[in-house]
This record gives structure tokens, C-alpha cells and sequence, in this order.
């Protein structure tokens, strides 16, 4: 911790702050910078390097708060530098790249197609396990998959749901059923193989 941060009581934090804490990725200011990072991301993956930094910037001096991170030892919170919350958002990006790429891979998502609501809730919800492990300081890996599919009480699970029942539900159901049941597989091809 930089002895000359800011200091921030738990008690005293703002709903547009950023939390750089485990556990926090549903709190607003983090749900609102994965929102924004997964707006912006199809113009921050075809910009030049100088428009990179550029977007960046824009996006941490676009946050209604503070980026915070959480001190265990002292339990409380202190205000990251701008350059960390930089890094921060280069992270988010960084996150969602990977996810698209693993999605093409498995050919659930195509370069010219425009994301739907559903889809980018989607990955907000695997954007806020990325950053609950990023700043995990014990590295501890959750599986967000099952967890999203064991949650009962999800306002995104309901979007979900009124998307399906309009037109074109069907398609994008069996989409999500081919996500689920690849993810399972690869959960059970796992567990085999450590078991043998």
C-alpha cells in the first residue's frame, strides 16, 4: 500500500466506487465499469495503441467515484493511484478479450455479430468473477459458471428469461444450452481426468 493513499472506512464507501475487493463484483461502480468496458469494447480492440490510452483514461475519468482497494491487515479501504485504476480497466479489457476469443473458439460467438443485451450480461457476470480473482489476494478460483447457474434470485436471470419468451428465443436458448452443456462437459472431462 502506498503510505500516502487516501484512506477509506468500509462504512464510508460510495455505490460509484470501485471496489477492488472479493466478493464486491455485484456492488454498482463495479457493475457499471464491466458495462462500460463491454460498451467500448469492440472500439478499444480496434483502436491504435495511442487511441488504447486514450479510451482508458476516458473510462477511469468517466467513473462517478473512486477506484479503492481493499487493505485486509488494516481491514479498510485505500484510493488507488490513477495509474492503477488504469491498469484496472486494461485488466477488464484484457478479461473480456479472452472470453471472446473463447467463445469463437468454440463458435458460440462470430467477429461481426453485435452483442446482445443477454450476451453481455453474461460476460459482466464472468467480468466480475475476473475481477473478484484479480483482486483475490489468496488466488482462490470460484467456478462463476455454476454459481451463475445455482443463483435463484437474479434480476439478469430474469432478463434472461423475458428475452427467451420474445421472438427468436428459441435460437438463442439452445445457444445458451450449447454454452452450459460445453462448460459441463469440460467440468466433467476435468474431473476424469484428474481421477484416472
Amino acid at each position: 500500500m502506498n503510505d500516502n493513499a487516501e484512506i477509506v472506512d468500509p462504512t464510508l464507501i460510495n455505490p460509484n466506487d470501485v471496489l477492488s475487493h472479493k466478493g464486491k463484483g455485484k456492488h454498482e461502480g463495479n457493475r457499471i465499469l464491466r458495462e462500460t468496458t463491454a460498451e467500448r469494447h469492440a472500439e478499444y480492440n480496434e483502436a491504435s495503441l495511442e487511441r488504447k490510452k486514450e479510451i482508458v483514461d476516458e473510462i477511469v475519468l468517466g467513473v462517478d467515484g473512486r477506484f479503492l482497494k481493499w487493505d485486509s491487515e488494516h481491514l479498510r479501504y485505500f484510493v488507488l493511484t490513477n495509474e492503477d485504476a488504469k491498469t484496472i480497466v486494461r485488466k477488464q479489457f484484457g478479461n473480456l478479450r479472452h472470453r471472446v476469443k473463447v467463445r469463437q473458439s468454440r463458435g458460440d460467438y462470430k467477429q461481426d455479430h453485435i452483442i446482445l443485451e443477454s450476451e453481455m450480461e453474461s460476460m459482466s457476470a464472468h467480468l466480475a468473477q475476473d475481477m473478484d480473482e484479480m483482486f483475490d489476494d489468496e488466488e482462490t478460483v470460484v467456478d462463476g459458471n455454476k454459481a451463475l447457474r445455482d443463483e435463484d434470485d437474479d434480476p439478469a436471470k430474469d432478463r434472461l428469461m423475458a428475452l427467451l419468451n420474445d421472438e427468436g428465443g428459441e435460437q438463442l436458448a439452445q445457444t445458451i444450452l450449447s454454452i452450459v452443456n460445453s462448460v459441463d462437459k469440460e467440468e466433467e472431462e476435468a474431473t476424469l481426468s484428474i481421477s484416472s
